[in-house]
């Protein structure tokens, strides 16, 4: 097993800096989207629904 993020990084192809940030206790980058989120889960869907409606009458 490589001893050093960047070892680590050219074995598992994986960047050194999320490596680092991560065995320190960072989040993913799904974790802080979660946080950041402006809009609930159903207005999300409710947006995807009228996106494909609009999508599906143009054609």
């Amino acid at each position: 097993m490589p001893d050093s993020y960047r070892a680590l990084e050219d074995y598992s192809g994986v960047p050194h800096a999320t490596l680092r940030r991560r065995a320190k206790g960072g989040r993913s980058i799904e974790e802080k989207a979660n946080d950041q989120q402006y809009l609930a889960d159903w207005e999300e869907d409710a947006i995807e629904r009228c996106n494909n409606r609009f999508h599906l009458s143009i054609y």
